[in-house]
């Protein structure tokens, strides 16, 4: 089963919960268990990002107006681990951090078509 990452809402704490695919909470959705509230997040990167790599964010939103690029398909791009840190960083308020993973570099400028 896949492992999902939430927010605890009063203690912040991040902690990781396994749903299956038909039963995950979408991105924001907020779970009780014993009493307490958890927010699914995006995941943190697990992988360090490298200058000659760009990393696409498979579990954010398409064409999400804060990622710094997207590819063909509106997925957020990210190029190095600064800007993964910066989006990140804007995210915080929103309980809502990237995942990034290994993909292919083919970005727009444009947004949805």
């Amino acid at each position: 089963m896949p492992v999902y990452s939430f927010k605890d809402h009063e203690s912040k704490e991040v902690v990781e919960k396994y749903y299956s695919l038909e039963d995950m909470p979408r991105i924001g959705d907020v779970v009780e268990e014993n009493g307490r509230k958890f927010v699914r997040i995006v995941d943190q990167p697990r992988v360090a990002v490298s200058k000659d790599h760009c990393f696409v964010a498979r579990s954010l939103s398409r064409w999400d107006p804060d990622a710094p690029r997207h590819n063909e398909s509106g997925q957020p791009v990210f190029h190095s681990k600064k800007e993964v840190t910066e989006y990140l960083a804007s995210q915080e308020g929103s309980m809502t951090y990237g995942e990034v993973s290994d993909g292919e570099c083919v970005t727009s400028a444009t947004g949805p078509r």
